[in-house]
């Protein structure tokens, strides 16, 4: 869903199961509330909905957490205690994907 400027809506909605998924989207976040706020509502959107999306949280304290898990059930969440570094996060969001394939994404992109 596009809103009146052509940015991405906020929905939750995405239905579809993580057990054969084709790809899977692991975000690094640290403190990245304010991008996820665009990121998020972007992959809700697109055309192919065959992928898991994996948020791996370093330790934020801008409340990313509580924000996506709200508004983005279907976004798995890896909360660490602290900043581990974005190798280690991406490391850990892929022990815990379930796609065939990896797409890496830093909260900062928006994909049309």
């Amino acid at each position: 869903m596009l809103d009146s400027a052509n940015k991405p809506s906020e929905s939750s909605e995405r239905p579809r199961s993580t057990s054969s998924v084709r790809a899977a989207v692991i975000i690094p976040n640290w403190n990245g509330q304010k991008y996820l706020a665009r990121c998020l509502p972007a992959l809700s959107v697109q055309a192919c909905q065959d992928f898991q999306v994996v948020l791996v949280d370093n330790g934020s304290t801008d409340g990313s957490v509580e924000w996506v898990r709200r508004r983005y059930p279907f976004v798995e969440i890896v909360p660490l205690d602290r900043n581990y570094g974005f190798a280690a996060a991406c490391n850990l969001g892929a022990s815990h994907s379930q796609g065939g394939y990896l797409l890496f994404l830093n909260p900062d992109v928006i994909l049309e």
